[in-house]
């Protein structure tokens, strides 16, 4: 059963009741989204090092017009991870083919 969890925000209780998400089930939702996963081992080690929201917000860039959820067509992980370039790599990784 779903227990709703939440946090204080300037002292504002906030509750949200989505349930957490394994790295495999949040790869799963970008691939239903269109992302190409070239590299599964690298895209997990990504999201474990890298929260999914941040990287999940590039997607604006390379989404389907008038469809945000939606990625343009062959959008692959690793171009979703270049467009987070300004942030620093997890030592040691990078993409294999």
């Amino acid at each position: 059963m779903l227990k709703s969890a939440g946090y204080s925000f300037l002292g504002v209780a906030m509750t949200y009741s989505k349930p957490p998400r394994t790295y495999e089930e949040q790869l799963a939702i970008l691939e239903s989204r269109g992302l190409v996963v070239e590299c599964r081992d690298f895209a997990l080690h990504c999201l474990a090092h890298c929260n999914y929201y941040r990287i999940s917000a590039y997607r604006f860039t390379l989404a389907e017009p008038g469809d945000p959820d939606r990625f343009l067509a062959d959008t692959t992980f690793s171009t979703l991870w270049a467009h987070r370039s300004h942030h620093a790599a997890p030592e040691g990784v990078s993409p294999r083919k």
